[in-house]
């Protein structure tokens, strides 16, 4: 029997939490991506099924809501599931509630399907038909804020592509994005911590890439990873507090 709603339970530890007592942004991506994957190899769409048509799943945008953050030792259970399904995107949402029933956070995303010759995207339902597995149910109950990758940017700092970094779609993995901005946030807002975060991954980040962390010079909250051997935009994120 294919669940169309998948839960997972997680108690945090050591590794998850910050400076500030609370989960790392790495750390909940993780817990997130890591709740999409299973999913998607349980329902037959995972990366084992349609890795034998030389294609994969990349995540193209991800909205995180945060109602209260985890702390140490707490356990949480998130709840996923694919809500739509159009042309070259797949939708999937997301919730995270604690073992006593409390909401603490959504999140939505919006994944891609890419040909890993060409690193192009391929239509979606080309792959797998989605009509007995989507919930229509959303997650956000607020607007996430709107950001522009152009403009002027400031440097805060600049990061290398290693092999550690590396997934088997052969690039970036997601997470390390979110240490990034966790970095580049800190130097300007310090132990601040965000309420909402927005981030678009526009091109990837290959091995041995550099990327330059810079801050928006029209609005503190906007930052982007910027890849100047190509003079491309990496992935714009944009936070609440």
């Amino acid at each position: 029997m294919k669940e169309t709603i998948l839960k997972e339970r997680h108690i945090l530890s050591w590794d998850d939490i910050g400076m500030n007592k609370r989960m790392h942004w790495a750390a909940l991506n993780r817990v997130l991506q890591q709740a999409a994957v299973n999913h998607a190899e349980h329902l037959g769409f995972g990366f084992t099924d349609i890795s034998k048509e030389n294609v994969s799943w990349v995540l193209f945008r991800l909205h995180i809501q945060i109602l209260r953050w985890p702390q140490w030792k707490e356990e949480i259970e998130v709840c996923t599931w694919p809500s739509f399904v159009k042309s070259i995107s797949a939708f999937r949402e997301f919730e995270i509630k604690t073992d006593s029933g409390e909401l603490i956070c959504n999140a939505s995303s919006e994944w891609l399907i890419i040909d890993l010759n060409t690193r192009k995207p391929r239509r979606v339902e080309d792959f797998h038909r989605f009509d007995d597995v989507l919930t229509p149910e959303k997650t956000l109950t607020e607007a996430p804020p709107r950001y522009n990758a152009k403009g002027e940017f400031t440097d805060l700092f600049t990061g290398e592509v290693r092999f550690s970094h590396m997934d088997m779609n052969n690039h970036l993995n997601a997470l390390h994005y979110f240490g990034w901005f966790s970095d580049a946030f800190y130097l300007v807002h310090g132990l601040k911590t965000p309420s909402f975060l927005s981030m678009t991954y526009f091109n990837e980040c290959m091995l041995g890439e550099k990327v330059v962390m810079q801050q928006s010079a029209d609005d503190p909250m906007v930052f982007r990873g910027y890849k100047p051997e190509t003079g491309k935009i990496a992935f714009l994120a944009a936070a609440k507090i």
